[in-house]
């Protein structure tokens, strides 16, 4: 990358070594490859910054929860969450991951009202497959576009019946909520948030690295 290309990067977020807060939501039953997928993504994403832009760290990723336990995935692979709800940082966006726990979570009132609350605060939000019926009982994609895993799509009309249910597409971006389908889509959600917030070029650059080939 030539030098200019990198001086054209998103001058709002790299200025002055400032970085964006991006928290990802774990719960049981939580699929793994759904929340790993873009967390390795933004984490990549500090490597190639920081390969030509030294001590320039774009993103600061950490894991949240409903409380500070041992999370249990899908895949039986448990996770230690950084934060519960009470005492997680501010964050600049928000990315729920999907999975069969989501269910579970939808009747978490607690979990719920914390989601509700954080979207009238403007921040950015993003799902991942069935995350999106989160977003959903949340009330936070009516009158938008929305997706989701091909096997949840049914259900998120029906239980959003005022959301415009995209099928076919890997990521939906509503402005403020943005939507993937399913599992692998995710990893396409975030290369596409590192474009929108860094450049295109940069986000070439951790795919590449990451030997992944955005269909």
């Amino acid at each position: 990358m030539e030098k200019n290309d990198w001086q054209s990067m998103n001058l709002k977020v790299l200025n002055q070594n400032l970085h964006l807060d991006i928290g990802i939501l774990l719960f049981d039953d939580v699929e793994l490859l759904d929340f790993a997928g873009p967390y390795e993504v933004f984490c990549m994403a500090n490597v190639v910054v920081s390969m030509q832009a030294r001590d320039v760290t774009p993103f600061l990723v950490f894991t949240i929860a409903d409380k500070p336990r041992t999370i249990r995935t899908r895949a039986g692979l448990r996770v230690l969450p950084d934060f519960g709800l009470e005492d997680c940082p501010n964050m600049d966006l928000l990315v729920i991951p999907g999975g069969p726990g989501v269910r579970q979570e939808m009747k978490n009132g607690k979990l719920i009202d914390w989601l509700i609350n954080f979207a009238h605060l403007n921040r950015q939000v993003a799902s991942v497959c069935t995350g999106a019926l989160l977003l959903g009982k949340a009330g936070l994609l009516e009158g938008r576009q929305a997706t989701t895993h091909w096997s949840a799509l049914e259900e998120l009309a029906q239980l959003c019946p005022e959301t415009i249910v995209v099928d076919g597409k890997r990521v939906v971006d509503s402005g403020t909520n943005l939507t993937a389908a399913g599992v692998s889509a995710g990893i396409d959600l975030a290369l596409y948030l590192v474009g929108g917030y860094l450049n295109g070029e940069i986000s070439r650059l951790v795919a590449e690295r990451m030997e992944y080939v955005l269909p």
